[in-house]
């Protein structure tokens, strides 16, 4: 039976220490190579910060390394050490593998993220959508009876002009009728005259009002087609297209 103590779990600690660490610090290099490609003039601070942050790992890894063989030599070693090795090696793997996954994790969520703004904007453009239609359907129900007034109006203004033409020629200088009857003409050629030109005036604001209402209609469906347009997924998408690119170019050149 083999009983195992805290004595013999640190002794046997070092051995794996020491074969693991080697490839730890492959991976890293790898990885450190790849972050000092990107370097730039315009970004030197940010290479000094990454190259200080490099440089650290690996003078940890090669303590840890260093530390595993003397261990493995000279025997022992203290939990305490041992601890601290493991804890070492721990942070160094997970700045290792923690940036990259990072950087990636970002980009890969730009779409998602934009996807999820369009959708919690549905509602609101779904309420605006139904209001600018409402609105459309209201004016169009006005256009409508307006130029209904209109055709009215021009009604009236041929059937007063056909009076006219019936009563100017009786109201003119005629010896064979009295004074008094042509006085009754000219009065009823007046008649008809200003109810022409009041149903003309109508008619005229009628068109402008008219006039009015069509561009009013067709802002309304500008600003609804604008609004269909802006609510689409496929909107969303392009929205996302131009953030998520600019993400994975980041992640290429700027791991």
């Amino acid at each position: 039976m083999i009983i195992l103590n805290a004595e013999n779990l640190i002794e046997n600690f070092w051995v794996p220490l020491a074969t693991t660490v080697p490839v730890v610090a492959l991976a890293y290099v790898i990885e450190a190579r790849i972050v000092a490609s990107a370097w730039t003039y315009e970004r030197r601070w940010l290479a000094f910060f990454q190259g200080l942050l490099i440089t650290t790992g690996g003078l940890l890894l090669l303590t840890l390394q260093v530390g595993a063989f003397w261990s493995i030599l000279v025997g022992g070693g203290n939990a305490y050490i041992a601890a601290l090795a493991a804890l070492t090696l721990l942070v160094v793997m997970g700045a290792l593998v923690g940036y990259p996954m990072l950087l990636i994790v970002s980009a890969a969520a730009n779409y998602p993220a934009s996807m999820g703004a369009w959708l919690s904007r549905l509602p609101f453009a779904w309420a605006e959508k139904r209001r600018l239609e409402k609105s459309i359907e209201r004016l169009v129900g006005i256009r409508q009876s307006v130029e209904s007034e209109i055709e009215s109006l021009e009604d009236i203004i041929a059937d007063e002009t056909r009076q006219l033409k019936i009563w100017e020629p009786l109201a003119r200088t005629n010896k064979c009728i009295s004074a008094a009857r042509r006085e009754a003409y000219i009065r009823e050629v007046a008649k008809h005259v200003d109810k022409r030109t009041t149903v003309q005036t109508r008619q005229k604001a009628a068109d402008v009002y008219r006039l009015d209402l069509e561009a009013q209609i067709t802002a309304l469906e500008e600003a609804l087609a604008k609004q269909s347009d802006g609510s689409s997924r496929e909107s969303a998408s392009r929205a996302a297209r131009g953030p998520l690119e600019a993400a994975v170019e980041f992640v290429s050149k700027h791991r």
